[in-house]
């Protein structure tokens, strides 16, 4: 397995032996796997987990590597309190068998830590050997632990959900690049910018507790400290921000966790402040909430800054206009982004210049002109194919023809064939085979929605029949578009006639969209499909009327009147046509 665990167990531990020759995948009782873990968890025990595929490509053996990895981080985290042996049982596995001798293994980490940390490698003595499964009755825990997160099944991913051992004591990031920072920072030596940028996206970054949350801390106490190491971060990110692709999320994290260990009388620079709001209202967007601060902040930054920085001045209008769309300010989102409808589209540069496109298409579709938008798209496209690393525009050409797709399902001029190719053209082949795969497909979100949006538009019996029928193996997320996708479900199985199911999506994409974790533009959607629901004659939840008027405050230039005027809805295409008037473009 490329997941590597070390449960360590102080001696007289009360943690319960494990029966003789445990093996975890052996055990056909998911419920004696769960009380075996709580053992470990109640037990004051050791537990620490890292990927091999974390760990850096070498000619030797990756697991062994990955064994002495685990040995060094324990050498280094190990509480001492005077003279203290750490003895390590490593069960055997392929050519490392009890006749192998890795004591020169250990014996070399204690060199290596004797040069980082005299003091800590007089206290420690580690002796290890390879042993067989029953040398120990504690050496399954690490086998039960390493099976658990391995597992993507529905109670094992539970079951360490719940454990709280994820990012805190399992790592997922680069365990040795991490190993090698906390060394230097503890003899003096700071990450570098990249090196700290690469820590802030690490999946464990957000974990209390996990190793990387701690060494940034570390990070943040040493900017705090020393401005000159702060404003090193700092060149770091204005070397991000002239790179060829900004990552927005990276960014974000870096600009934020600036501010948070800014040290006193210091200063953002005007490009850097340009970057955070960006990076601010994105994440904002992202989660459907509306930030007009930061979006007139942006405003003002961009008149400053367009000579200077035109790339990241045009991502921050596109970000700008995508705020004043969540607001279903279509006028608001087509002036965000005017002082680009004439530039050439060596300005922004050639991908930006494809997202302006992109912007453009999207504005024409929210407006209701479904092949002016089509058309805008397809430019996009043509823009992004024209980019000599097309690796760099990868999600630009799904997203954009997902918005293709999206059109031609709306177009009023396409016929089905047409309709169809274009949707294959991004989703791949829409055969009854694997339209019968895409309801257990989470990861292309936006396509799956599209997807089971043509279903219930163009679909035909056999077509839809092979999606629904796989209804054993449905997926659903809790972020946007899925409260759309159960919606189109729920219209499938409501065509079909089989209500009881249609009931349990339309009533499912309602309950996702009105959680109050949701941003108003979701919400919105989901009085939309509360509506759809009665309109279908289901028995759905409803929004109380405190709610409604919230939304009303917040959303004024929402198509309220299309939504009071929902009634009854006989036939599917009378459903879809309400859905048109109240909820434009992918906001459906």
């Amino acid at each position: 397995q490329p997941w590597l665990v070390g449960i360590l167990v102080p001696d007289g531990s009360p943690l319960p032996p494990l029966p003789p020759g445990f093996h975890a995948v052996s055990q056909a009782d998911p419920e004696a796997l769960d009380l075996h873990m709580q053992d470990l968890l109640d037990a004051p025990v050791g537990v620490l987990g890292l990927k091999v595929s974390a760990l850096p490509t070498t000619h030797g053996t990756n697991w062994f590597l990955g064994v002495m990895e685990l040995v060094r981080w324990t050498a280094r985290l190990l509480p001492l309190e005077g003279q203290t042996t750490l003895e390590v049982f490593i069960e055997q596995r392929g050519d490392y068998t009890p006749e192998t001798n890795v004591q020169p293994g250990a014996d070399e980490l204690m060199r290596q830590l004797a040069e980082t940390d005299p003091k800590r490698a007089r206290k420690l003595r580690i002796h290890q050997r390879i042993v067989r499964k029953d040398a120990s009755p504690h050496l399954g825990y690490a086998d039960l632990v390493s099976f658990a997160w391995a597992q993507s099944k529905p109670f094992t991913a539970s079951m360490m959900r719940q454990s709280g051992l994820l990012g805190a004591c399992l790592q997922h990031g680069n365990a040795s690049e991490l190993r090698r920072a906390w060394e230097a920072i503890d003899g003096g030596r700071l990450p570098d910018a990249a090196t700290w940028q690469r820590f802030l996206v690490s999946p464990d970054a957000s974990v209390p507790g996990s190793l990387v949350r701690m060494l940034l801390e570390r990070v943040a106490e040493a900017c705090r400290s020393d401005a000159d190491y702060w404003k090193s971060l700092c060149e770091g990110v204005l070397a991000h921000l002239d790179g060829r692709e900004v990552n927005l999320v990276a960014l974000g994290r870096a600009v934020d966790a600036l501010l948070q260990c800014q040290p006193v009388g210091t200063a953002l620079t005007p490009r850097m402040l340009l970057a955070f709001h960006t990076a601010r209202l994105w994440r904002a967007n992202h989660l459907g909430a509306i930030d007009l601060a930061d979006a007139q902040t942006l405003e003002q930054l961009g008149e400053r800054l367009f000579e200077e920085v035109p790339t990241l001045v045009c991502q921050a209008d596109l970000v700008r206009a995508v705020t004043h769309t969540n607001l279903f300010d279509f006028d608001g989102a087509a002036a965000a982004i005017a002082r680009w409808q004439d530039q050439r589209p060596e300005v922004a540069g050639l991908q930006h210049h494809g997202r302006l496109l992109s912007t453009l298409g999207q504005h024409a579709a929210f407006r209701g002109d479904a092949d002016g938008a089509r058309a805008l798209f397809e430019q996009a496209l043509a823009c992004f194919a024209r980019i000599s690393e097309p690796d760099l525009v990868v999600k630009d050409k799904e997203q954009t023809g997902t918005y293709r797709a999206i059109a031609a399902i709306d177009s009023l001029t396409l016929t089905r064939d047409a309709v169809q190719a274009a949707l294959a053209d991004v989703a791949g082949p829409l055969t009854p085979e694997a339209l019968a795969a895409w309801p257990g497909d989470d990861a292309r979100p936006y396509l799956h929605h599209t997807v089971v949006r043509w279903l219930v538009a163009h679909g035909t019996p056999e077509e839809r029949a092979a999606y629904r029928q796989a209804g054993g193996t449905w997926v659903t997320e809790a972020f946007h578009p899925w409260e759309l996708t159960e919606a189109y479900r729920g219209l499938l199985c409501w065509d079909a006639g089989d209500l009881e199911m249609a009931t349990a999506f339309v009533d499912s994409g309602i309950m996702l969209a009105l959680d109050p974790g949701q941003g108003p533009t979701v919400q919105f959607i989901g009085l939309c499909l509360a509506r759809l629901g009665t309109g279908l004659g289901l028995e759905v939840e409803q929004p109380d009327d405190a709610t409604v008027q919230a939304l009303r405050d917040r959303l004024p230039r929402a198509p309220w009147a299309a939504w009071e005027e929902a009634t009854s809805f006989p036939t599917l295409p009378e459903a879809t046509a309400w859905l048109a008037r109240v909820l434009p473009f992918n906001f459906r």
